[in-house]
């Protein structure tokens, strides 16, 4: 029931995040998830492949567990080089 939950909320997630895309819109979405492996294989088989389609994007997805995720952040910003598009963990 959880993975579920968390499988449909990125769903949601990814969904908002297209709502706004303008002309302009970026050729890919660089996203970071904690998921396990049975959740990637899902999102890498199932949902990744139609949203792509769908919307005409290249998702960059990476496995980042909230502990790294959040040095990652303080490290991009560091740089002044923020470039992930979504965060989602739980």
């Amino acid at each position: 029931m959880k993975r579920k939950f968390r499988l449909l909320l990125g769903i949601a997630i990814l969904c908002i995040l297209i709502s706004g895309v303008t002309l302009a819109a970026p050729t890919s979405l660089k996203v970071i998830m904690g998921l396990a492996e049975e959740e990637w294989q899902v999102m890498r088989e199932h949902v990744f492949p139609a949203f792509e389609k769908e919307y005409n994007v290249k998702i960059e997805a990476y496995q980042a567990e909230a502990q790294d995720t959040e040095k990652l952040l303080e490290t991009r910003v560091r740089a002044k080089r923020m470039d992930i598009d979504l965060i989602a963990q739980d």
